[in-house]
């Protein structure tokens, strides 16, 4: 399921909205793969050692750009 997407200010933070309302907050050194195909950004979190996976549409490469300088 494709959710939103939001970065902290001070960009240590992620933050995976859904829409059934289950939200997920991860530092950003939690995650530990990023990639983009199509426009799709799959991103894999490592949850106290359960990898989760969240998918997303960038809506700004600046954006992306900021996650993967944390991975």
């Amino acid at each position: 399921m494709i959710q939103d997407v939001y970065l902290s200010l001070d960009h240590k933070e992620v933050e995976f909205k859904s829409l059934n309302g289950k939200d997920s907050r991860f530092n950003c050194t939690q995650i530990v793969q990023l990639s983009t195909k199509a426009g799709i950004t799959d991103v894999t979190v490592d949850d106290s050692g359960q990898l989760k996976k969240f998918y997303f549409m960038i809506n700004s490469k600046e954006n992306l750009k900021f996650l993967t300088e944390t991975t």
